[in-house]
């Protein structure tokens, strides 16, 4: 036999005999956290965004040689380059 009361459980017993679910509705609880989570973060980066900070692109660092654009020419010179070294 059960012996904890409906109560305990979060349901409600009415007069009429029909059951009601009572209780915290954390679904909903943690949904509304999510929501307001969420918009936090996108009013941030609107902020950010709208603030001039974007940055150009150039960090000043010179690309390191696999990472630079280089025409065919080039190419083509650094490869007779590098034979000649071996």
């Amino acid at each position: 036999m059960d012996s904890v009361s409906p109560f305990v459980k979060g349901v409600e017993i009415l007069p009429d005999g029909s059951v009601v679910r009572s209780g915290t509705n954390y679904s909903g609880k943690f949904q509304e956290a999510h929501d307001a989570s969420k918009a936090s973060i996108q009013s941030r980066i609107s902020n950010l965004e709208s603030g001039g900070v974007k940055g150009t692109g150039e960090s000043g660092i010179p690309p390191r040689y696999g990472e630079r654009k280089i025409t065919d020419e080039e190419y083509e010179a650094l490869r007779k380059k590098h034979r000649q070294q071996k």
